[in-house]
């Protein structure tokens, strides 16, 4: 599975990176200023689909403590008695808290809290909120029609009638 997890995270980045690669070409001949910022853009995008592979590189790294334990009392026997009694032997084991299946989904959490955090950043830069409101407010315009004449809306009366 690790296999897997690795290939699907580069060839994921191979086909986003021919898309915005092939989107920045056509907006650069309509943006030769570069005030869209395309590329940065496409490149901040490439970053969330490296997180899969993040998750498998800190998985592989031996991050783990036994210094910190919790007695846990398991049974190891019971014995059955006379009249519906019985008797059982417990022992303790020192279970460790932090162990790798803790450590790892910990520390990757931590990172993509961070990363997220400052992807959060650079993406309000590049996306500034009137930018993004005009593109908004102009996608609702093209798609408002003018409303029917009165004229024409009689008529449609008429022929449903």
């Amino acid at each position: 599975i690790l296999i897997l997890q690795i290939l699907s995270t580069f060839i994921g980045s191979a086909g986003f990176s021919i898309i915005s690669s092939a989107a920045h070409h056509v907006y650069q001949e309509l943006d030769p200023d570069n005030e869209f910022h395309f590329k940065r853009k496409g490149s901040v995008g490439s970053l969330y689909l490296q997180l899969p592979l993040l998750k498998v590189i800190i998985g592989l790294l031996p991050i783990q403590t036994k210094k910190v334990s919790i007695p846990v009392s398991v049974q190891t026997s019971e014995t059955p008695l006379g009249g519906g009694n019985f008797t059982t032997s417990w022992t303790t084991l020192s279970c460790p808290v932090f162990d790798k299946s803790v450590c790892t989904p910990m520390i990757f959490c931590g990172v993509v809290t961070i990363f997220m955090a400052y992807l959060a950043v650079v993406q309000m830069r590049i996306y500034s909120p009137d930018e993004v409101f005009d593109e908004y407010l102009e996608s609702v315009k093209s798609k408002l029609v003018e409303p029917p004449s009165e004229s024409s809306s009689d008529e449609e009366v008429e022929l449903c009638a």
